[in-house]
């Protein structure tokens, strides 16, 4: 009986996070996003359909991101197929899991009565169900985040080694999944130290200390040697690192964090490969060089730009990194209920106030389960800071922040109780002043373009087949913002492909009008385009002139390259041409149609 009462409220938070993502699920069937992953998501996903259809390895190249998740994602539909639905429901399983074990670290932290409300609160997150309904990694993150912790804090009361071993190993499944947690790791292993300098002797605790750090190491090293076998660079994990600090640390930084996917993006992505940097790793140190130089340089614009972000990482308003999730609530009811901006930006913009204060308050606190979750919060939030700020890097901390919140507001409701207004007096002073800051600093946000959400809703009736339909869309993006690139280039794809080769050249020839404006991947992909229609159309001179065009702006550009081989062979200029294949594999090696010809 005693255990069943123990059950009761775990399963009944499980039940209601799970009875609401249900409902959320079949509402969000009707998205034409559902089916149809972008961005990111689409990476992902497209990574997890290779690796299920039998290329373990994940392709020739060290990996982009980092692969846990895509291999989570990858065993998913080895299993289950390509069934949207059932993925989906799968992620919501495990987010519903995540408020069992949110309810359980507030369990063994603070109170059973702060737990339960933490897991009901984390059941009617709205984040969490946003991003749990996509094919990304917070939901794993969140989940491992949680799984850290508990290990830790059991690691912390048991005087045993190979109780170290656990919470190590975890620290490194979350790091494959994300590495900035392992900025994490020396106040973790400082944390066990300094809980058991007492109970063990220096011997135990070195032995303990080692374990740790082997179960770290574990899950790295095959991604580490993986990455070694497949390319011979030394990429620990993923090499994506370097590009992204150097977007959170410049001096042009709101418009480089505000660069949407597309040929803006490709842009920056591919600056080291047009700087003739070949190796994924000295790609990574490249934007890594180019951060570092410039904080070197002018080391008062970086403090200040730190104390900006740290700023807009508490702000209320949930800032989109891929698709603007904002504007998907018009899909459910759910969300648009558990997420909103009226006055205070709902619901993050109502939680961070409170946790900021409880952070401040359980630094008084001198257990050691506090101080532990006083250390996740500093280590977690920095290395969001310390990068960029984007709801979906902040949203693995929210569990703890949760925490943090109600620690606040029973803080303040036992000073009110008590009559003690010295302390809540200045707390509620401070939460007034703190609740507006975070949901009033308009200047802080980033706002997503009005054409965007025409443009992806164009990407998908094309993946649809309804190429009719993607071109209104299209058409619609450019009405809303007629300078808007990606629109303009797609329009003019998507011509290519109906063999409209008017349409197309007018539309590539809009965008070389506007030179100055546009990234370079953007002119070399016109040209190459414009060289392609010039081809179909018989037109072999102005053809080649497109074709070196592109490849004089950017020499690695395969469709040009493989353009201007193919005209060569029609030419029958075959010693040109060959030269021009062998170009093409030099700069992508895994490109098949090289070496065909």
């Amino acid at each position: 009986m005693k255990r069943f009462s123990a059950l009761f409220f775990p399963l009944a938070v499980f039940a209601l996070a799970f009875c609401i993502r249900l409902l959320y699920l079949f509402e969000i069937r009707k998205s034409p996003f559902f089916s149809f992953p972008l961005i990111d998501a689409e990476t992902y996903f497209e990574m997890a359909q290779n690796i299920a259809g039998g290329d373990l390895l994940a392709g020739h190249a060290a990996y982009w991101q980092p692969p846990l998740y895509p291999y989570l994602l990858a065993l998913m539909l080895a299993l289950f197929g390509q069934n949207h639905f059932l993925l989906h429901l799968l992620h919501f399983l495990l987010g519903s899991l995540n408020c069992v074990l949110i309810y359980s670290l507030g369990r063994r932290v603070f109170s059973e009565g702060m737990a339960k409300l933490a897991g009901l609160i984390a059941a009617l997150y709205g984040p969490f169900l946003y991003f749990e309904g996509e094919y990304l990694a917070p939901v794993l993150l969140v989940f491992l985040s949680l799984l850290v912790l508990l290990a830790l804090l059991r690691a912390g009361e048991k005087a045993s080694a190979r109780a170290w071993f656990l919470p190590g190993f975890l620290l490194g499944l979350h790091a494959i999944a994300r590495p900035d947690i392992l900025l994490f790791l020396p106040p973790a292993l400082a944390w066990l130290i300094a809980r058991h300098r007492r109970r063990m002797k220096a011997a135990g605790l070195t032995l303990a200390a080692g374990l740790f750090l082997l179960g770290l190491i574990l899950p790295i090293l095959p991604v580490s040697l993986r990455n070694w076998a497949v390319e011979r660079v030394v990429v620990p994990i993923s090499y994506n690192g370097g590009l992204n600090f150097y977007i959170g640390n410049n001096p042009d930084y709101d418009r480089l964090v505000g660069i949407r996917p597309g040929y803006t993006w490709l842009d920056l992505n591919q600056r080291p490969f047009l700087d003739r940097v070949a190796s994924t790793a000295e790609r990574s140190d490249y934007f890594y060089r180019l951060s570092f130089r410039w904080i070197r340089e002018h080391p008062g614009d970086w403090l200040g730009l730190m104390a900006r972000k740290t700023g807009m990482f508490w702000m209320g308003h949930e800032f989109v990194r891929n698709l603007n999730f904002y504007s998907f609530r018009q899909y459910s009811r759910v969300l648009s209920l558990l997420l909103w901006e009226h006055g205070i930006a709902f619901p993050f913009g109502l939680i961070a106030p409170f946790a900021l204060l409880g952070l401040v308050l359980s630094l008084r606190d001198r257990r050691p389960q506090a101080t532990l979750l006083i250390l996740f919060t500093l280590a977690s939030s920095f290395s969001v800071i310390f990068f960029f700020i984007a709801s979906r890097y902040r949203v693995p901390l929210v569990p703890v922040l949760l925490l943090l919140a109600l620690r606040a507001g029973q803080e303040l409701a036992a000073s009110l109780r008590r009559r003690q207004w010295r302390i809540f007096a200045p707390g509620l002073l401070a939460l007034g002043g703190l609740l507006f800051f975070l949901n009033h600093g308009t200047h802080m946000r980033m706002e997503v373009n009005p054409a965007e959400e025409f443009y992806w809703l164009g990407k998908v009736a094309w993946k649809q087949g309804n190429r009719t339909l993607a071109q209104n869309y299209f058409d619609q993006a450019l009405g809303a913002e007629p300078t808007y690139l990606e629109s303009r280039m797609q329009s003019g794809f998507l011509a290519l492909e109906m063999m409209r080769w008017p349409e197309a050249e007018y539309h590539f020839q809009q965008v070389l009008r506007g030179q100055d404006q546009v990234p370079l991947l953007a002119r070399a992909a016109a040209h190459a385009a414009l060289g392609q229609v010039d081809r179909e159309t018989g037109r072999p001179l102005p053809a080649e002139a497109e074709f070196r065009a592109a490849l004089l702006i950017a020499p690695g550009f395969q469709d040009a390259r493989l353009g201007l081989a193919k005209l060569l062979i029609e030419e029958n200029r075959l010693d040109e041409a060959e030269a021009e294949l062998r170009q093409a594999i030099r700069f992508g090696p895994w490109s098949a149609e090289a070496y065909l010809g």
